[in-house]
């Protein structure tokens, strides 16, 4: 996997696919945060959702991204940013 990549790696390399995977996963993981901060500030009934439909939606886009080949760096992968998107 590319070492410590951010959204802008993608860019920068010109990776098409793997900046759009990882806006993908982007999304999912502040969808997660957001539903997370929710859960402990009163919310609590909101975890069974999360649990069943965002983490395993999270999970999906993180192995889309593991198998994703970088065109610009031969025998390297994508992997997720962890990035907060609006």
């Amino acid at each position: 996997m590319l070492d410590t990549p951010k959204r802008q790696t993608y860019v920068d390399l010109g990776e098409a696919a793997a900046l759009a995977k990882s806006d993908a996963f982007n999304k999912l993981y502040t969808q997660l945060l957001i539903g997370l901060e929710a859960c402990f500030n009163g919310q609590p009934e909101l975890m069974g959702s999360l649990a069943r439909g965002t983490m395993p939606d999270l999970a999906d886009a993180a192995d889309a991204l593991f198998q994703t080949k970088l065109e610009s760096r031969p025998g390297l992968f994508a992997g997720p940013t962890f990035e907060w998107t609006q």
